[in-house]
């Protein structure tokens, strides 16, 4: 499936500015202790700022299916003067604050919008929607102060950095500057191939030897799943539509063991539910719920997966992307 390009530009809700890319190299210093030894220029990496004039980015979207940025999309940032991405690097530390390091490199970083209740995930984002973007990877938030850089070529600037706690200097807004134009719809039919990530926070449903787990991105040879649809007149998937998650190549079922724990078996007793929350029927790109017994699959805050009766923010799924049969 192809990106959507979004041309758009992200202003800091609480300072007022914009995101904005520069081509000045960073400024880098190497240390004997605490003793600056000599600096010199990363001419692989360069600054990004917070500026009182606006820039435009290319916020290109994973497998998206809609012209609107909603919460839980996966994207990268490219700044549309310059054709450099943004990049968060977490264990450098920033000019001034000595935060994690945000700049600007030559290779594309996967960002997302994350959400923060479930009614977000029916809104889709305009320019007064207040969000945090984090890295895929690292969760670090892209984050904005009112302290300024050192460096004399961007010392007229504040400094942007890679975040790792939370407060309200983590907040933008997303302003469209303009959409892409095509639309593409993609149901999700039986027999398809797909790959089902969490929304919360891109993780990713994974079949591994006999387990079911959540694993940080990138995907791998784990993470395709087979969707069987019980009732072979079902080509679609609702509400009512039962089905198996099946691991690529065996066959095993997504089951739960005597004691509850989420395993593989060759023989599943019982169907699951996918219930989309925003369509009728499941998309790519839309959230849904995967139901048992009335129970909800939820990723856990140590990253494995458990049922419970509530869904939370962390009971949401989407299919990134599909390999239709």
């Amino acid at each position: 499936m192809q990106q959507k390009n979004h041309i758009v530009s992200l202003q800091h809700v609480n300072r007022k500015g914009y995101l904005k890319g520069t081509i000045s190299a960073l400024q880098r210093t190497t240390y004997l202790g605490f003793i600056p030894l000599k600096y010199y220029s990363d001419n692989n990496r360069f600054y990004v700022v917070l500026d009182q004039e606006s820039d435009q980015w290319i916020l290109k979207t994973k497998y998206d299916f809609s012209n609107k940025i909603r919460y839980g999309d996966e994207f990268t940032l490219q700044n549309k003067t310059y054709g450099l991405f943004l990049n968060s690097f977490p264990d450098e530390l920033s000019e001034t604050t000595s935060q994690g390091l945000m700049c600007l490199s030559t290779k594309p970083q996967w960002f997302f919008i994350q959400p923060t209740s479930l009614q977000l995930l029916s809104i889709e984002i305009d320019g007064t929607s207040i969000v945090r973007i984090l890295n895929s990877q690292n969760k670090q938030a892209l984050h904005s102060h009112q302290e300024k850089y050192f460096q004399s070529q961007v010392n007229q600037y504040k400094e942007v950095t890679s975040y790792s706690n939370r407060d309200d200097n983590d907040f933008w807004y997303i302003q469209q500057i303009q959409p892409p134009n095509e639309i593409v719809e993609a149901p999700v039919q039986q027999g398809d191939i797909v790959i089902i990530r969490n929304v919360y926070d891109i993780q990713y449903l994974s079949f591994t030897n006999d387990s079911v787990i959540c694993k940080s991105p990138p995907q791998d040879e784990n993470t395709p799943i087979f969707i069987d649809i019980i009732f072979d007149n079902d080509q679609y998937i609702d509400e009512l539509t039962k089905v198996y998650l099946q691991q690529v190549g065996t066959n095993f079922c997504l089951d739960f063991n005597q004691t509850g724990d989420i395993v593989l078996n060759p023989y599943q007793q019982e169907p699951l539910r996918i219930i989309p929350l925003t369509r009728e029927i499941l998309m790519v790109g839309q959230p849904f719920y995967i139901q048992r017994n009335f129970k909800y699959l939820t990723r856990t805050d140590n990253e494995q997966l458990s049922l419970i009766e509530f869904p939370n923010i962390m009971s949401i799924w989407v299919i990134e992307q599909h390999i239709p049969k």
